[in-house]
């Protein structure tokens, strides 16, 4: 059995939620402002340990990953960049503008829910694909630690995962409807638009070949981010 602290980040702005694209696995940079809050985020975890950090290869993911690397007092046991927690691929319809897509939507009688674009993937695929990514590294950390609960310092282990909006949403909302979490305000919380650069926490107990327990710390947290920089936030999630 093995218990560890999860952490999962959602990237700072980038240009392309800026600029209010659809972008799903399109490699848009972080905007000035996006690496403004990701530096924000970096101050709030620089004094905490973090052993484990697991990012997408995304850009805007792995950037916002440097910026709170390099401000770590200590560096963590490994880095590794994971494909499986890539956001959802909105295939044909990356690039062009929210508002475009949703009159696409509206005229065509889809919901954002029910529209698979040309090339890109369904959302029960997406939901598939970061739930393992979220088992993988379940089974990473039992290799790791064995039967131990904490790191070498006697805390629990903290891993770090920096990702994307609607990938993050599915991970939760499976959370909820298939390992029984609570969640502050539910379902309905968990799916309404992260914030970049937002911070939620998890608990996580796991052993082989059982559903891990998970308790909730609190999620969605830009608490780190200015009064002014929150302000300015939410930015949309695809």
């Amino acid at each position: 059995m093995v218990k560890f602290i999860l952490s999962l980040v959602r990237h700072g702005e980038s240009k392309y939620n800026q600029q209010k694209l659809v972008q799903g696995q399109t490699n848009s940079p972080l905007s000035e402002d996006g690496v403004l809050q990701a530096e924000s985020l970096s101050k709030r975890l620089s004094n905490e340990k973090i052993d484990y950090v697991y990012t997408s290869d995304l850009l805007r993911a792995t950037q916002t990953t440097d910026i709170i690397l390099k401000s770590l007092r200590a560096p963590p046991c490994d880095v590794i960049e994971e494909v499986g927690l890539r956001e959802r691929n909105f295939g044909d319809k990356e690039g062009i503008t929210i508002s475009e897509y949703r009159a696409f939507l509206l005229s065509e009688g889809f919901t954002f829910r029910s529209h698979v674009p040309k090339g890109g993937e369904s959302f029960q695929v997406a939901r598939q694909r970061v739930v393992k990514a979220f088992h993988d590294i379940c089974n990473k950390q039992l290799e790791l630690e064995k039967d131990a609960t904490t790191s070498a310092d006697g805390n629990l282990t903290h891993v770090l995962v920096v990702g994307h909006g609607l990938l993050f949403k599915e991970l939760l909302a499976y959370f909820i409807e298939e390992l029984n979490v609570e969640i502050p305000g539910g379902k309905e919380r968990v799916m309404k638009d992260s914030s970049n650069s937002s911070l939620s926490r998890f608990e996580i107990e796991c052993a082989a070949n059982v559903a891990p327990k998970i308790t909730c710390q609190f999620i969605y947290d830009v608490s780190h981010l200015s009064e002014d920089m929150q302000k300015a936030l939410p930015s949309k999630a695809y």
